[in-house]
């Protein structure tokens, strides 16, 4: 989200940059809108520099609580509760799955997000 939103910011001001004369320029409204478009397209591209990263640990993370849980699932002397966490965990690890999956087909995302994500299963 706040990638497409530094993009719309940016290519405003960029537009708008192109499309003012000079004397348009001294209104304190062009310097209020470049401050912020700035800030928001750096913020922008910072975010897809991090991102891949970030994902990529999210998407180990997701390997080894699906292996926790079948190990678990696997362990006799677990109690209902621990079996209750459990489930609530692998709720929370498909949620981050299946919304991942989503921003991934997304057409202003889909660039954005490792093919990998597209590997992984739901955990059952």
């Amino acid at each position: 989200m706040l990638i497409v939103l530094g993009l719309v910011f940016g290519v405003a001001f960029f537009v708008c940059g192109a499309t003012l004369t000079p004397r348009h320029w001294e209104k304190e409204g062009w310097w209020f809108a470049t401050f912020f478009s700035s800030v928001f397209l750096f913020l922008a591209l910072l975010v897809m520099m991090t991102n891949p990263v970030a994902v990529r640990s999210q998407i180990a993370g997701f390997h080894e609580t699906a292996r926790t849980i079948e190990a678990a699932r696997d362990n006799p002397a677990i109690s209902p509760l621990e079996l209750a966490a459990l489930q609530q965990s692998v709720i929370e690890q498909n949620q981050w799955l299946i919304r991942s999956q989503y921003w991934a087909r997304h057409p202003l995302t889909n660039w954005f997000w490792p093919k990998v994500i597209f590997e992984l299963k739901v955990i059952k």
